[in-house]
């Protein structure tokens, strides 16, 4: 907050050498956002969701969205309205020299085990018990059968999500260790999108967009989710088609030239 995104996040990467997502643009899920709900691109004056939140409700919100490690400059107005709201409550601060400051959000895990519910209302982002709420996007665009999918939820009384270990192999692929059972869910956060596949004891496993369009695996009895992105099936069939007609169209041109 208060620092240029497009720089920080590539010069962390670069200097760490380690792989970092935070650094959204949202081409693909415009709604129901946690990125959106937590940012601002306005310097000064308002800052629309920013004051409106508590500090609870964004710790509430850092933790259901992955957030980990807030970056401040804590003279620049947004900087100055988030560390006020979130520190000492809800960080741990990591580092500071003059204006720059590092917090650590209380709370935050990248993979969990957590409760599924039929039903997300964000008043309950007000409590102390907002970051174990998760359920199921309803947006049109992913055509969830969320009916039969949250036939077995819960309405209430979500488990404190239970942290789990995980590798990050590289951009495309990660395994998550735990002890695993049948029907249990597990969400590790990073965006949804439909390329993202999950295997256990090398079969696949159901994969969705939570409410907040986190990734959210159902599981089966086993010890490690292969969790991989990967090219559609539908994709490399239309691949293979238009290369097909390429070589075709190419191989046409050929004889005609030749024919010349």
């Amino acid at each position: 907050y208060g620092l240029f995104a497009n720089a920080v996040d590539a010069g962390m990467s670069h200097n760490t050498g380690h792989y970092f997502t935070r650094y959204q643009y949202n081409l693909w899920n415009e709604k129901n956002n946690i990125y959106e709900l937590i940012h601002t691109t306005h310097s000064f004056g308002d800052f629309p969701g920013l004051n409106d939140f508590s500090g609870l409700e964004l710790k509430n919100y850092f933790n259901l969205g992955g957030y980990r490690y807030l970056f401040l400059n804590t003279c620049h107005p947004t900087g100055n309205v988030v560390a006020n709201k979130m520190f000492p409550n809800y960080t741990v601060g990591l580092y500071q020299n003059q204006c720059l400051a590092f917090l650590m959000v209380n709370d935050t895990n990248y993979a969990e085990k957590v409760t599924l519910l039929k039903n997300f209302d964000d008043s309950v982002l007000k409590t102390e018990e907002g970051n174990r709420h998760y359920s199921l996007s309803r947006l049109e665009r992913f055509k969830l059968d969320t009916d039969n999918i949250l036939k077995d939820a819960k309405t209430s009384n979500p488990i404190k999500p239970e942290k789990l270990e995980f590798e990050r192999i590289n951009p495309q692929e990660v395994i998550i260790h735990g002890d695993f059972k049948d029907n249990e869910w597990v969400v590790f956060k990073e965006e949804y999108f439909p390329r993202w596949k999950a295997y256990i004891n090398n079969i696949e496993v159901p994969v969705y967009p939570t409410n907040f369009n986190m990734i959210l695996i159902k599981a089966v009895k086993g010890t490690s989710i292969v969790l991989k992105y990967d090219i559609l099936l539908i994709e490399k069939i239309t691949s293979l088609i238009s290369l097909i007609a390429v070589l075709i169209c190419s191989s046409f041109f050929i004889l005609l030239l030749k024919q010349e």
